[in-house]
């Protein structure tokens, strides 16, 4: 019978890749930022809000 082949994950693994590792370090610190929507996507998005309190408040009434 076989041995089961023992596989090792490293879970703190560097990239070789200093591209790669850059990549890594930036999304660690949180450098990359949150993301900002456009005004025309705020605005669409407050108006769609405001029309699903709308559709509630109708229909619990």
């Amino acid at each position: 019978m076989k041995q089961p082949i023992a596989l090792l994950i490293v879970a703190d693994a560097t990239p070789f890749n200093p591209v790669a590792k850059a990549m890594a370090q930036r999304r660690l610190s949180g450098a990359a930022g949150k993301h900002i929507r456009s005004q025309g996507a705020q605005r669409r998005a407050d108006r769609m809000a405001l029309q699903q309190m709308t559709r509630k408040a109708d229909h619990g009434d």
